[in-house]
């Protein structure tokens, strides 16, 4: 996968499951939460030791049988799916002028992954990533340039949360010792960003009736917050997730 969508990851699981803002220890350590660059590149090579086929390689995705589109959906389906097969064939090693982009590549990033991904007649594919063969063994990017190489980090939880850091498993990406680590009890960041989201969407009068700021947590809400946490944990362990 490319450095970008690997960056795009860590920030999506790290803010929207931590509250943190991981990826701008990507080229430097973090200005203002304590995020050195080594563990950016710990999580990275989590990711980056996972296989994400391309959108248009419709064959890598399980296929969903539950889904059956009727005859005529197929049938245009497959017509529009011709079509697309023959500009890419005709369009052979042709380049786009001005960027020296294979105009091949371009039909399939475009007009075949729109077809497979919004065509009701098309295959519905459950989207997945796989296990890489062997899993990336990371080094850090100094500056975050990926030609500039620096010292090796293990795959392995943020040093914050995690003070002894572990390394993860020798044996694939790592990626359930990372869930485990998040959804931890001792990790008191996940509960508080979970319970965050319910608190903004259905209880702001406990707060707007205070006439408080939304982000005010001040006592007593403090202590409305941590008994709140209090009972995620309470039922994480008795639902079975």
């Amino acid at each position: 996968m490319s450095a970008d969508f690997v960056d795009d990851v860590i920030d999506a699981t790290t803010r929207g499951l931590l509250g943190l803002t991981v990826a701008c220890s990507r080229c430097h350590d973090h200005k203002f939460e304590p995020i050195p660059t080594a563990d950016y590149y710990s999580l990275y090579g989590v990711f980056n030791s996972l296989n994400r086929p391309v959108p248009w390689a419709i064959e890598a995705f399980p296929v969903m049988a539950s889904y059956q589109p009727d005859k005529a959906q197929k049938d245009d389906y497959e017509k529009k799916l011709a079509s697309i097969e023959k500009e890419i064939k005709d369009a052979g090693n042709k380049k786009k002028k001005g960027n020296n982009r294979s105009v091949s590549d371009l039909i399939e990033q475009t007009k075949l992954a729109e077809l497979l991904m919004t065509h009701d007649g098309a295959p519905a594919c459950a989207m997945s990533i796989s296990e890489a063969k062997k899993p990336v063994s990371p080094v850090i990017f100094i500056r975050g340039e990926a030609s500039q190489k620096g010292d090796k980090v293990p795959r392995r939880f943020l040093k914050i949360i995690d003070p002894e850091q572990p390394a993860f498993s020798e044996d694939n990406s790592g990626r359930l010792d990372l869930a485990n680590k998040i959804a931890d009890p001792k990790n008191p960041l996940t509960a508080r960003v979970f319970v965050n989201r319910i608190w903004v969407g259905r209880s702001l009068e406990v707060i707007s009736s205070k006439r408080r700021p939304i982000l005010d947590c001040r006592e007593p809400d403090q202590v409305i917050l941590n008994y709140s946490i209090g009972w995620r944990r309470i039922l994480s362990k008795t639902d079975g997730h």
